[in-house]
């Protein structure tokens, strides 16, 4: 029966922890009043602490304790309380008590006040039919359950009365001398009687005063007990308290912990994102100036080609116009000159251009053989030294005839052009170059171009 109760109060079959403060709170506990079957036997001879004495059981007692008592017990002792002042300063415990009754009387107001509910017109109850309550199944127990059922009970009641014999054999062990004293009482004579009613009444006069003694002091152990439960319970309360919040912010120290968590992972993500993100939209972007920079080159080349092929063709034209131009002022010039031209001037022109042209071609021509004959003179030395013969060096090559004849061709072209020209100088014609001319060609020396030093 005591399973199937608790069966029936825990239904659900969920595990619940133990309350201690709810335990020792209940003074039917086991803690308080332990039973039996769990071990543990209680005393059951709790009559022996009931004080029976004739003060309280008879009225003449009670009156012989009410005159032994003094006045100052009868007296009451109580004061009325002071009526509470309302000050200024209202303290905080009596705002909040002030608070707290005008919120209780605002919410007995809110549930007191209860709006009509008006009539629905077009509602009509649809009644449904009764359920079937389940229909009741026992499980049919496993083969061997109830026999071995049936032998656990049996051994039950063997150690209950077992466990009954054995209490009452204690009690008698623990009660043997008054049993004797029983026995030997009432074998007695009438006188021997009497003096063991005497002995009977001190030993239970003073067994009434040790049993007052020991009251007194369990009723002081028990306030102790009560005193001490009271700060164990509070003890108890706030260490369940401080437990039930160090445990919340744990949990919320953890759920900070995978919150902070998540977010870096998800700002990780992020930045991994946009970074991929920024790089290909500077790819796109690379891409689209690539794209863009190869049309306008594309443009730029086109247009560059068109303006110069247009260059080049308006300065075609524009240089033949020129030359045509320039063609026509000379030709001009030249049939005018033509016309108006002597039999000297034809020779200043001749002469002027054998002093501008021919003389330093010949000039020109005669730097480079001496040029040519002395690094061929230099490559002798150096041959002859690499050869081993030092005297052939010394020796002096004749001029070759080439020469001799170049500068016979030279004399004779002077000659005839100091005497075809007078000996008068000219504005173009200055006197260093002319002395030149009738001096050795060989002492002449040429600047870098080959001409002479206007």
């Amino acid at each position: 029966m005591r399973k199937l109760l608790a069966k029936r109060r825990n239904v659900e079959g969920k595990l619940e922890r133990r309350d201690i403060i709810k335990d020792y709170s209940d003074y039917g506990f086991q803690t308080y009043a332990p039973l039996s079957r769990i071990g543990q036997i209680p005393d059951r001879n709790s009559n022996r602490n009931v004080v029976k004495s004739h003060f309280l059981s008879t009225y003449e007692g009670l009156l012989e304790l009410e005159a032994g008592l003094s006045p100052s017990v009868m007296e009451p002792r109580i004061k009325a309380p002071r009526p509470k002042v309302t000050k200024g300063f209202i303290s905080r415990s009596a705002r909040r008590e002030l608070e707290l009754m005008k919120t209780h009387q605002a919410l007995k107001e809110e549930k007191g006040c209860v709006m009509e509910k008006k009539p629905l017109r077009f509602l009509f109850k649809t009644e449904k039919p009764v359920p079937r309550p389940p229909t009741p199944a026992v499980e049919d127990p496993p083969e061997g359950d109830e026999e071995r059922e049936l032998a656990i009970i049996f051994l039950q009641k063997v150690l209950r009365g077992r466990s009954t014999q054995n209490q009452m054999f204690e009690g008698k062990q623990r009660r043997l001398e008054l049993i004797q004293e029983l026995r030997t009482t009432h074998a007695l004579q009438k006188e021997e009687q009497d003096k063991k009613e005497a002995e009977k009444q001190v030993t239970l006069a003073l067994q009434r005063q040790r049993d007052t003694q020991s009251e007194r002091a369990s009723q002081i152990e028990s306030n102790i007990a009560g005193l001490s439960g009271g700060v164990i319970v509070d003890m108890l309360d706030f260490l369940s308290k401080e437990l039930v919040r160090l445990q919340e912010e744990r949990r919320m120290h953890a759920f900070t912990l995978l919150a902070e968590r998540d977010r870096r992972i998800r700002e990780a993500e992020e930045s991994g994102r946009r970074q991929i993100e920024e790089r290909r939209r500077r790819e796109e972007d690379e891409i689209f100036k690539q794209a863009v920079k190869v049309h306008q080159d594309t443009v730029d080349m086109y247009l560059e080609d068109v303006i110069l092929g247009s260059i080049n063709q308006t300065a075609d034209a524009q240089a033949r116009e020129e030359i045509h131009r320039k063609a026509e002022e000379l030709n001009n010039i030249t049939y005018a000159i033509e016309e108006t031209r002597n039999s000297q001037q034809s020779e200043e022109i001749v002469a002027e251009l054998v002093y501008r042209f021919l003389i330093p071609e010949v000039q020109k021509s005669a730097v480079k053989e001496r040029v040519r004959q002395s690094q061929k003179r230099h490559l002798q030395a150096a041959r002859s030294v690499i050869s081993g013969s030092p005297g052939s060096s010394a020796v002096s090559q004749p001029p070759f005839p080439s020469d001799r004849a170049s500068s016979a061709v030279l004399n004779d072209i002077l000659s005839q052009v100091e005497e075809a020209v007078p000996r008068t100088v000219t504005p173009r014609d200055p006197g260093p170059t002319q002395n030149s001319l009738t001096s050795d060609p060989t002492a002449d020396t040429p600047n870098g171009n080959g001409k002479h030093a206007d």
